[in-house]
């Protein structure tokens, strides 16, 4: 099974009470052996709380792939309209999630921009993309896609 979420990057930087897009911070990053600093701040739309954050996730993408070690923590928030407030439809039940840098060929699918893209007139941001597949024990994640019902998705062998 392969779950995918399109983000709205500005309102993951500066989210506006109010807003109905999907969102998603990633909390907690270590790739190959570096901690990410989570230096950023931003709002977590179901409590309206500050959190410090690594990074704004503009898409998340889960599949069954495999190759070198990352640790993440993450949550994806959607809106529910019918009870007019964000959920978390998206995140590791267990935090941190173990995971491996998807591989092909030798090369990591791992990408750095070379030119930050233009948030809002004064955030600028560099996108990185990584394609990351379960490490070796099964993990679980959290999988909603109302409010408040969710289902646990195992993942990994």
């Amino acid at each position: 099974m392969t779950l995918s979420y399109a983000l709205d990057t500005a309102q993951g930087f500066t989210f506006t009470p109010g807003s109905r897009d999907s969102i998603g911070s990633l909390t907690a990053a270590t790739i190959c052996g570096t901690t990410l600093n989570a230096d950023l701040t931003v709002t977590d739309p179901v409590t309206n709380a500050s959190t410090p954050a690594v990074d704004v996730v503009k898409q998340i993408l889960s599949q069954q792939i495999a190759s070198t070690a990352v640790t993440l923590n993450f949550g994806v928030y959607q809106y529910a309209a019918a009870v007019q407030k964000y959920f978390c439809a998206f995140t590791p039940q267990q935090p941190p999630l173990n995971a491996v840098i998807s591989q092909a060929g030798g090369a990591l699918f791992l990408h750095l921009a070379e030119a930050p893209t233009q948030i809002t007139k004064s955030l600028a941001a560099y996108e990185v993309i990584l394609t990351a597949g379960p490490a070796a024990q099964v993990q679980v994640f959290t999988v909603a896609s109302t409010a408040p019902g969710s289902v646990a998705m195992p993942w990994g062998k």
